[in-house]
């Protein structure tokens, strides 16, 4: 092993060639360690937004099943408004939340 002999402006044993080497391999690693990180964080991501996109998709085409195809969004928002202020329903509601968890 290569001795150290020369110091730098801080008192610091200067890095050899090799050391210096390895620490650039090093970086280059942890550099391509964080791009799959976010590549694969990424994936997930999209994955997770086609979930979200896919379940609104189907609640709105039951929305139009049981309801009608010329609903807006307004006089959708308002009945289920006032469907969830039914006393049946708000029962419903915390007894499937209970369930869920």
């Amino acid at each position: 092993m290569e001795r150290r002999t020369h110091r730098n402006e801080r008192g610091r044993f200067n890095m050899t060639e090799k050391e210096q080497q390895q620490l650039q391999m090093v970086r280059e690693k942890l550099a391509k360690i964080k791009a799959k990180e976010q590549a694969i964080l990424a994936r997930d991501k999209k994955h997770q937004r086609e979930l979200r996109t896919r379940r609104r998709i189907q609640i709105g085409m039951l929305a139009e099943k049981y309801f009608y195809k010329d609903i807006t969004p307004l006089e959708f928002e308002n009945i289920v408004k006032n469907f969830i202020e039914l006393p049946s329903a708000k029962n419903y509601i915390e007894q499937f939340k209970k369930s869920e968890q």
